[in-house]
């Protein structure tokens, strides 16, 4: 399965994941008013992060304060 490590490392170290990116939808304004747009955006961002952290494991990045998803996010293009 594609980028199964990088679902693992965020099911066990970054228990948030789920309302950090709810966060980030909101914060970019994205038009979450109805529940299929906003499962629509969340699972773009979601997959763009899942890719992010798979490259960083597979390459070994070095990302400051072992907080990968910030480093993710940091990466993103919006």
């Amino acid at each position: 399965m594609p980028y199964e490590e990088a679902q693992e490392y965020i099911k066990n170290n970054i228990p948030d994941c789920k309302e950090r990116i709810e966060n980030l939808l909101v914060i970019y304004n994205y038009d979450i008013s109805t529940t299929r747009k906003r499962n629509k955006y969340f699972g773009i961002v979601m997959w763009k992060i899942i890719k992010h952290i798979d490259y960083a494991l597979q390459s070994g990045v070095p990302v400051e304060n072992d907080d990968m998803f910030n480093w993710a996010v940091g990466n993103l293009a919006f």
